[in-house]
């Protein structure tokens, strides 16, 4: 008989401040057969990023003490992370849209993808297994947490 293949399970990392928002992805893509770990502030979500390596990031936009934009500039500046895929999710798509060129956004911009909130969950899920899966991100197929 040959080895069998395990299936490793995507693991993701949700840093939000609103910790019902968290609670609901939590259950959701524990649901979908999706490992969760969350963080409820920016310092903890780099901590646990560095920590958990995992295949995905829902990142926030408005965190504390640090805004997500910065928590996404040192994500993508730290060289183990560099295949992390990171999904910006926020209630200020709109927003971040008309202000594109601002300076505090600049470099967010190749983030693997924006998500509204509230997040629907079949988009999420979806985007989640297509970026896992290497189907679209900027930054190849390679797995996350090169070291």
């Amino acid at each position: 008989m040959g080895a069998a293949t395990a299936t490793r399970r995507a693991k993701v990392l949700v840093i939000d401040d609103d910790r019902d928002q968290v609670a609901a992805l939590e259950c959701l893509l524990a649901l979908e057969g999706i490992d969760v770990a969350s963080a409820t502030n920016a310092d903890d979500g780099v901590r646990k990023a560095r920590e958990d390596c995992p295949d995905v990031i829902l990142l926030d936009v408005l965190l504390a003490p640090r805004s997500g934009i910065e928590v996404y500039r040192e994500l993508r500046s730290d060289p183990a992370l560099r295949n992390t895929r990171i999904l910006i999710v926020t209630a200020l798509k709109e927003k971040i849209h008309e202000d594109r060129f601002a300076p505090e956004l600049e470099g967010c911009w190749e983030a693997d993808g924006f998500l509204d909130k509230p997040v629907e969950p079949e988009s999420l899920v979806e985007r989640i297994r297509e970026l896992v899966n290497g189907v679209t991100s900027s930054f190849g197929t390679s797995p996350p947490c090169a070291k």
